[in-house]
């Protein structure tokens, strides 16, 4: 857990609003920089940030946990980087593996913006509401477009098992009304359908691993999934390029 003047900043591998001092992990974390990994980033959306800092000092808290209180080991390193506008103030050289955040503004892809109720994490089970954009106008998309796909509410959780112990979290969402009840919409030129899926390549730096499976066995004449790729920002965070794609489950017979 990281905080700036008490307002958390980033979280990873632990529930509760707020933890408690002596709660174990809700799942083990092995450290990566001693096997010549890189830390596990997160970047700090420029709106939080403006809600708490002041002007003069502000205080960077970092609470660290446990898998257990047994564990033989616990192990912690923080890095802070920040961007300055100006040339006024002079400070140490960012390490070799510090990469300047991207900003994500426009796509040939679709671009899925996905928005939940005062910002909460998505959790790795029991969908939540949040609200969904979903734009594909044809050209070039961009993040401040109207939605032409899709504009309303979804229900969405993390899912997966190993998947979801990566940095890019994969989900599950439903298509929803108002009034929380499921609502079957046609999204991305694929059937009429309230349950989808987003599947993260967080493992697969081709994006065409499944993607192409899917086409090759259809094209065998077997059914497979229908898939697209797009783009996915989740509370303004770029989570990077997904396949959007259908759930396999059997329909209802009318």
């Amino acid at each position: 857990m990281a905080y700036i003047d008490e307002v958390e900043i980033a979280r990873a591998g632990i529930s509760g609003n707020p933890p408690a001092y002596n709660q174990p992990l809700d799942s083990d974390h092995e450290a990566q920089m001693y096997q010549g990994g890189f830390p596990e980033a997160f970047i700090i959306d420029r709106t939080k940030l403006k809600s708490c800092l002041y002007k003069n000092e502000n205080v960077l808290a970092i609470e660290v946990h446990n898998t257990s209180t047994t564990s033989s080991d616990l192990s912690s390193t923080t890095f802070l980087s920040l961007g300055i506008n100006d040339a006024t103030h002079s400070y140490r050289q960012t390490p070799e593996w510090f990469e300047e955040p991207f900003v994500f503004s426009s796509s040939n892809l679709p671009i899925i913006l996905i928005t939940t109720k005062n910002g909460a994490s998505i959790p790795d089970e029991s969908k939540i509401t949040a609200y969904m954009k979903i734009i594909n106008n044809g050209s070039l998309n961009h993040i401040t477009d109207v939605a032409d796909i899709y504009d309303g509410d979804v229900g969405i959780e993390i899912r997966g098992r190993y998947s979801a112990s990566l940095p890019q979290k994969p989900y599950g969402f439903e298509t929803r009304d108002s009034s929380g009840n499921n609502v079957n919409v046609p999204l991305l030129d694929m059937p009429s359908e309230n349950d989808w899926i987003l599947l993260a390549n967080y493992n697969d730096k081709t994006f065409m691993r499944y993607t192409l499976a899917s086409h090759l066995f259809r094209e065998m004449g077997f059914y497979a999934p229908r898939t697209r790729l797009c783009e996915v920002m989740v509370n303004n965070n770029y989570q990077g390029i997904y396949v959007f794609t259908e759930k396999i489950k059997r329909n209802k017979t009318e």
